[in-house]
């Protein structure tokens, strides 16, 4: 299928194979912590000796590459799906006709903050879910206890708050490409 359609995360959950001919002795070992697609470029980056980006969102793998766990790591995963383009229809008379006034678009994702204990889903038109995983890792079983749900739904609003759109900030475009603020400006050497 080309999108998911829900947020069960059997529709995200991807497995993944790497193998470093580097370090062989992890060879074939398993990583049950939570990993995200994000992870990938930094990783390759650490690989290949190259510097890792201060601009990427994931972490390197190296360190479970080697058959250790890095001292910190996420708690957590992420993952968002997003149907507005059902709605986005050129003809006037389309679906998508009395946007923006009606606010149609902005109301057509979710997002989805799961750990070891619970999942919590978070719409777009302000509904939300919340699964206990703890008891029940079929995704069945609902919470609606507040001392269960507001922790992970601020878990949610942080990553959120931490990924929010970055465009152009934490790097500098400078001679055609990217590079860091220059030696020098007299404002930043104030700091």
């Amino acid at each position: 299928m080309k999108d998911k359609l829900g947020f069960f995360e059997s529709s995200y959950h991807i497995i993944g194979i790497i193998r470093d001919p580097k370090n062989p002795q992890a060879h074939g070992s398993v990583v049950n912590e939570f990993t995200e697609n994000v992870d990938i470029m930094p990783t390759i980056a650490e690989a290949i000796d190259a510097p890792v980006p201060l601009q990427c969102d994931g972490l390197p793998l190296g360190e479970f590459l080697r058959g250790k766990t890095p001292e910190r790591w996420r708690n957590g995963a992420s993952y968002e799906f997003d149907w507005r383009h059902i709605y986005i229809d050129d003809n006037p008379s389309g679906a998508a006709k009395n946007w923006p006034h009606d606010g149609r678009l902005e109301r057509q994702h979710l997002a989805v903050r799961r750990n070891r204990d619970c999942a919590y889903v978070q719409f777009g038109d302000g509904s939300w879910l919340a699964f206990d995983l703890a008891s029940d890792p079929t995704w069945r079983t609902t919470i609606d206890d507040p001392a269960k749900v507001l922790p992970i739904a601020q878990e949610m609003l942080l990553w959120r708050s931490h990924h929010t759109d970055r465009t152009l900030t934490g790097m500098l475009l400078e001679n055609g490409g990217v590079g860091r603020w220059p030696e020098g400006v007299a404002w930043r050497n104030q700091k």
